[in-house]
């Protein structure tokens, strides 16, 4: 049986002052996956989601400041998002968000 209803989420996300590439990309695939993992469950592969995607935004933000302070130049290549070292937090994402209804 299809509902009509719709719902609405509410989600704070601080921003981080760099322009990233893939995120979209990693978001979708994290999302499609939590999504699977949880059964469906949209709040939990929302905030799993979202969880990961900070962490791998901070550490590959952190990544690129510390290389230009090493001197070398600010751009694209630095700001490749870094998934291998975030390997542990795309598996076990912090529980930093909570979706309200």
């Amino acid at each position: 049986e299809r509902s009509d209803s719709m719902e609405v989420w509410k989600l704070d996300i601080p921003r981080i002052p760099h322009l990233f590439t893939g995120t979209g990309d990693l978001f979708s695939a994290l999302l499609l996956a939590w999504l699977h993992i949880s059964n469906g469950d949209l709040s939990l592969a929302m905030v799993n989601s979202l969880g990961s995607l900070q962490e791998v935004l901070h550490r590959t933000s952190a990544y690129a400041d510390a290389q230009v302070k090493l001197g070398k130049p600010y751009g694209a290549k630095l700001l490749e998002l870094q998934l291998i070292q975030s390997k542990k937090d795309i598996e076990n994402p912090p529980q930093t968000f909570k979706a309200i209804r």
